[in-house]
């Protein structure tokens, strides 16, 4: 008979987990519209951190306003993202054994839509799509295409996100 390594301990690195079960990064599109994280996020992640997972990750969350799916997506390119996610990430670590990730991303040609339940279709007020291409998703409008120095600053916000994450212990 076979044993699975599903429940046995895993280490990357420096980094031990209790096992090798993975929560994957779910959109909750429940952060406010400045992309600050609300109670839900509380609720939510805190009810994962008892879950018995070695590894839960954050929802995606956008390194800059544009970077956003719809305008209730997480960010955290400020200060006062970071102060919001803060107390989540601690009420984690008191109650929880799986570690907490974070998914640092950008919607491109996909962002500027509306919150599911409201149809999915373009956010009301929208915002100018940027990708590294002029290529639309299907059914989206074209994006502005990324000049080399809004690639090398886009580079600089998924940095400057890294290090904002530090300062809620994420």
């Amino acid at each position: 008979m076979s044993r699975t390594k599903l429940f046995s301990p895993f280490a990357l690195r420096s980094v031990a987990f209790d096992n090798r079960i993975v929560v994957s990064p779910m959109s909750q599109y429940s952060a406010d519209h400045e992309g600050c994280a609300t109670s839900w996020h509380l609720m939510y992640l805190g009810n994962l951190a008892i879950s018995g997972a070695g590894l839960v990750f954050v929802e995606a969350t956008a390194v800059e306003p544009r970077g956003r799916g719809s305008n209730r997506c997480l960010g955290i390119w400020n200060d006062a993202q970071t102060a919001a996610l803060r107390p989540i990430v601690e009420f984690y670590s008191l109650h929880g054994g799986a570690k907490l990730g974070i998914q640092l991303a950008h919607a491109g040609r996909k962002g500027s839509i509306a919150v599911p339940w409201e149809g999915g279709t373009e956010a009301e007020p929208g915002w100018l799509l940027t990708s590294p291409s002029a290529i639309a998703f299907p059914g989206r409008p074209v994006p502005e295409e990324m000049s080399a120095a809004a690639l090398t600053e886009m580079a600089k916000s998924f940095g400057d996100a890294a290090r904002l994450r530090r300062r809620c212990r994420l």
